[in-house]
């Protein structure tokens, strides 16, 4: 349903000087992916596995990955089926921003730890509601620095915004909405810091940093870095040969022509090209 075939790792640090062309081509020779779900076993710990000493301890699944936490001259890359994923998009598995309730879209500001509860992901579902011309008065953003968590104003917000509902059945989610209820951010006191539709603001919708963006500054995800967008719905991407990557732009200002044969062995079926339709998505049946 998923896979990384063509994804380049790290490709808006290289063109923006941060890492070095040796590092980004050494990144995506190793980097791997996941084993088919078929062929996985569970994480095991050294004291409960039986297998005796440190070295087995093993949390974080690298034995689920292609290289198997081993080093390789070439991780091998996971290929999706695009037939899969085609069903997950007319199954609704694949979010495409149809909405219809009231939704306050509340997360812990964890983006400066490692955490998978990434802020930007409240941005790609915005995206997508966008796209599919959704009222976006229907969701809004909240964001807390813990330890403070929000629930209870959320719950009180949200239960009012359902009164209204209820009150008024001819009105839209959105006309719904209390008047003082927009997207906001808290310190980790649980004090409001801004309540404002434009407190998150900033490159996901290309406009300048809101207040809440400066406060708490969403960071991007690995295939934000490898050149995919915000909406972060594509399961398999496009490709594009090597030589017309180059030739489009896709590296920069870095030329990497004399990097090309290396880019085609670690690519040999070509880099994503995130200009085009995702691979599986239905056409014509979505924006």
């Amino acid at each position: 349903l998923y896979d990384n075939q063509g994804v380049q790792y790290g490709l808006n640090a290289l063109k923006t000087g941060k890492i070095s062309v040796e590092t980004f081509l050494h990144l995506n020779s190793h980097i791997g992916s996941w084993k088919p779900q078929n062929e996985m076993s569970n994480e095991y710990y050294w004291h409960v596995s039986g297998k005796g000493g440190l070295k087995d301890f093993n949390l974080w699944s690298q034995h689920n990955m292609t290289h198997e936490g081993l080093a390789q001259p070439l991780s091998p890359r996971a290929q999706a089926n695009p037939d899969a994923i085609t069903a997950a998009y007319l199954s609704g598995q694949v979010y495409q921003g149809k909405l219809g309730i009231p939704m306050i879209d509340l997360r812990p500001y964890r983006d400066d730890m490692l955490d998978i509860h990434h802020s930007w992901a409240s941005f790609s579902a915005r995206l997508r509601m966008q796209d599919q011309q959704t009222d976006l008065g229907e969701q809004i953003i909240w964001t807390t620095r813990p330890p403070y968590k929000g629930y209870d104003a959320a719950l009180e917000a949200i239960d009012r915004w359902m009164a209204n509902i209820k009150q008024n059945p001819d009105a839209s989610v959105a006309e719904n909405r209390p008047s003082d209820l927009a997207d906001r951010c808290y310190d980790h006191q649980g004090n409001l810091i801004y309540n404002g539709d434009d407190a998150w603001a900033g490159a996901w919708n290309d406009q300048a940093n809101g207040p809440c963006t400066l406060v708490h500054p969403p960071k991007s995800s690995a295939r934000i870095v490898a050149g995919d967008g915000y909406r972060g719905e594509v399961l398999k991407c496009a490709l594009q040969t090597v030589e017309n990557a180059i030739a489009n732009g896709v590296y920069g200002s870095i030329d990497m022509t004399a990097y090309r044969s290396e880019l085609e062995t670690i690519f040999p079926d070509g880099v994503c090209d995130y200009s085009q339709p995702p691979v599986g998505k239905p056409t014509g049946m979505f924006n």
